[in-house]
């Protein structure tokens, strides 16, 4: 123990226990009270204030406010009358960074996904096994100046090891699908200045086996299903990303994606890589995605725009592209879009082998067409059909497959 320590005078006015309590004690009547309760009470020059002494067994008394919460308890709460307010509450405006927070877990709870909350301390050893190269840890994660024990030595910069660790404990009592998320803060240390708190979205898909229609049949997770999962949830949140090749050292090269929104990467999603998942003693896939709901919460604030069903039919048409091997899809549909009329592009199939050219792929897309005004005719969809495979041609040297 310290040692007894010597309580140091407060100051105590009776404006401020009118102020806080809304209602007036007279000095003799706050006096009579902190008395009986033990506390030693000298009046100032003022007649308004006194210093209070509180007794050594009251250590909890340190500030003025909690004299005037001694004073309302011993005369009685009761004592203290009802008033309507003087005018009418303040419009409390929500925080949009706890709306966005909820918003996403209710809607992946409703997917089938559990919520874990863990520590924001961890172990640089455990930093380290979410990456190929332990010695990549750039910036150096924060260390804790006087940490409790070593597995809580520094702080967090990501989610993916606290949820990794978590699969595992859950693996020993169930080999079935097992879809976990972590909505959280993590710590990137910054020169010169304090670190960044990010919130970030971390959450993984692994199964064995997940039945997923009522006749039966068992198919493990796939990317698809974690990059579907991703475009379903920004879509609850009227965020429409596109996707970009991913370099991320923790997943799997070639098989994963990096999230984009208005020009800016706030994420991937992809398939944890396979040294990753050795030092975590995890066997069979696992799909990860993350996204930082700081840069992407600017894209989900804004007005919401409506337009009316549409009266007028579509027309739908089918081609088959042949494009090289590094075209993407997203290249693809960029250049579609773009075109008037164009309401909805669709990848049906994809296809690599002995009926194509080497070092070529086909895709084969389904294009829609409507217009707001009228009926199209064949005429006008054909027209911006050949529009389209025009420019597809001189910018991606795509051709139709015969």
């Amino acid at each position: 123990y310290p040692g007894r320590k010597e309580p140091e005078p407060i100051l105590l006015s009776t404006k401020r226990v009118k102020h806080l309590l809304g209602v007036e004690f007279s000095t003799e009547q706050i006096l009579a009270t902190l008395t009986s309760l033990g506390f030693k009470c000298q009046l100032t020059s003022s007649a308004s204030e006194f210093q209070v002494i509180a007794p050594y067994w009251r250590s909890d008394i340190h500030l003025e406010v909690d004299l005037i919460e001694e004073v309302a308890r011993t005369v009685g709460y009761d004592k203290i009358p009802m008033t309507m307010l003087s005018c009418p509450l303040p419009r409390q405006d929500s925080e949009p960074s706890l709306d966005l927070k909820k918003k996403i877990g209710q809607i992946l709870i409703g997917y089938g996904f559990q919520e874990i909350i863990t520590y924001s301390l961890t172990s640089r050893q455990m930093l380290e096994k979410v990456l190929t190269e332990p010695c990549s840890l750039d910036p150096a994660p924060l260390r804790v100046a006087n940490p409790m024990t070593t597995d809580q030595e520094y702080l967090r910069t990501g989610l993916r090891g606290n949820l990794l660790t978590a699969l595992v404990a859950n693996r020993r009592h169930e080999d079935g699908a097992i879809s976990l998320f972590e909505l959280g803060k993590v710590y990137i240390a910054r020169n010169s200045d304090l670190p960044s708190e990010p919130e970030v979205l971390c959450g993984l898909l692994s199964s064995i086996g997940l039945e997923k229609s009522w006749p039966g049949g068992s198919e493990p997770f796939n990317f698809f299903d974690g990059k579907g999962l991703l475009e379903s949830l920004l879509a609850q949140l009227d965020v429409t990303p596109s996707f970009e090749e991913a370099t991320d050292e923790g997943l799997r090269p070639g098989a994963q994606v990096a999230i984009v929104v208005a020009g800016n990467k706030v994420g991937v999603v992809g398939e944890l890589h396979p040294k990753v998942a050795e030092a975590f003693e995890i066997s069979g896939p696992v799909y990860l995605f993350e996204v930082n709901l700081t840069a992407l919460l600017p894209h989900t604030i804004g007005h919401k725009y409506f337009k009316p069903i549409q009266r007028f039919p579509v027309v739908v048409r089918d081609i088959a592209l042949v494009v090289g091997v590094e075209v993407t899809h997203q290249q693809v549909v960029d250049i579609v879009k773009g075109f008037p009329l164009v309401e909805k592009v669709t990848l049906f199939d994809v296809y690599t082998g002995e009926q194509v050219p080497a070092g070529k792929k086909s895709l084969a897309y389904r294009l829609t067409f409507q217009s707001p005004t009228h009926t199209l005719t064949d005429e006008e969809a054909n027209r911006v059909q050949q529009q389209i495979l025009n420019t597809l041609s001189g910018e991606l040297r795509a051709s139709l497959r015969a």
